[in-house]
This record gives structure tokens, C-alpha cells and sequence, in this order.
């Protein structure tokens, strides 16, 4: 939620300035979509992609990794910031 990613934010300012846009789940209501739903892929590239750039989604659920590359979005496991930033080299040349 927004706690969590205010506190990657302070940890890792460098990695998260690779990003132009964040969706965070703040868990405020059943009516919320919530991965590995469709919609919320849909709704995301609605809102941050307008221009159907490449898009990194990063997550700590293989199932939301799975419904995500279904959108084309390159999805990437997150197991550690070590891992995340080792995958992020190697499948987008960044860092």
C-alpha cells in the first residue's frame, strides 16, 4: 500500500526514479479491483500508458507476474532488491 511504497521510495530513491508511474492498492473498499483481476491491468494502462510505451511490473505474486504478460506488460518477480535489480539490467538495460 502507500506506506510500503513511501518507505521503498526513502530505501531506494534511484529505482524508483526509473518509473514514471505507479498504481498502488491502498485496500480502501470492496469495490476496489485487485490483481490478478483484467480490469486491473486495463484500468492501469489507461491511466499510465496512455501512449502504449513498455511497461515493468513488478509484483511478489507469480499470478499477478502471469496476468500481467498477458497485457504485454513485461513482468518481473520480485524476490529481493538484489533479484529485482539483476532482472531489471538484464531485461531492460537499466541501472
Amino acid at each position: 500500500g502507500p506506506r510500503r511504497y513511501q518507505h521503498l521510495c526513502k530505501q531506494f530513491p534511484a529505482l524508483i526514479k526509473l518509473f514514471s508511474c505507479a498504481k498502488i492498492n491502498n485496500g480502501d473498499g470492496l469495490a476496489m479491483i485487485k490483481k490478478p483481476n483484467p480490469q486491473f491491468y486495463a484500468d492501469y494502462l489507461a491511466h499510465c500508458n496512455p501512449f502504449h510505451k513498455d511497461i515493468v511490473f513488478v509484483d511478489n505474486e507469480k499470478a499477478n507476474i502471469t496476468a500481467a504478460c498477458k497485457f504485454n506488460i513485461i513482468g518481473i518477480h520480485f524476490t529481493s532488491p538484489e533479484y529485482l535489480e539483476l532482472q531489471l539490467k538484464a531485461q531492460l538495460d537499466i541501472m
